[in-house]
């Protein structure tokens, strides 16, 4: 599987249950992209395995720089079927003495999947990084104790 990388920078914190699953930062990331790329961040990280719960926790802040992001986002969701979205009470955070609301999404995962393939085609991963190098010569370079090779600064 080759590496991936959010496109977003979004961060994923797995609770101690395995099935709930928190995103962050969601207030910058609809701000500055929308909630479709927002979405088709956590689609991808679902398409690659790197996200596999059944229901994802983000909050939002009333009166945020950024606006009312987590309507927005939960609306998205709603709007193209890919879930539900609960929503608690708004309550002040003691910590920050923000007036937080959390929402749980119930991800429908086939349904995503089908949406993010709309949006998203998948590409087949590029072959493993020691077979595209297979046929270039390799020279060994060393370096203290260590050998490198002197195309890519890989160890041996």
């Amino acid at each position: 599987m080759a590496f991936f990388t959010p496109k977003l920078q979004l961060n994923v914190q797995i609770l101690n249950c395995c099935g709930i699953q928190e995103v962050t930062p969601i207030a910058s990331s609809v701000h500055s992209y929308g909630p479709e790329k927002v979405v088709q961040d956590i689609a991808a990280s679902y398409r690659k395995g790197f996200m596999n719960g059944t229901f994802i926790l983000f909050s939002g802040i009333e009166g945020s720089t950024y606006g009312k992001y987590g309507p927005i986002l939960k609306q998205f969701i709603e709007d193209t079927k890919l879930g539900t979205v609960v929503v608690s009470d708004t309550k002040k955070n003691p910590n920050s003495n923000n007036m937080l609301t959390i929402y749980i999404w119930q991800v429908d995962r086939p349904r995503l999947a089908e949406w993010l393939e709309k949006v998203d085609p998948a590409k087949p991963d590029p072959p493993p990084a020691a077979q595209s190098q297979a046929a270039q010569p390799t020279t060994a370079v060393p370096v203290g104790n260590r050998i490198f090779n002197a195309s890519n600064g890989i160890p041996f």
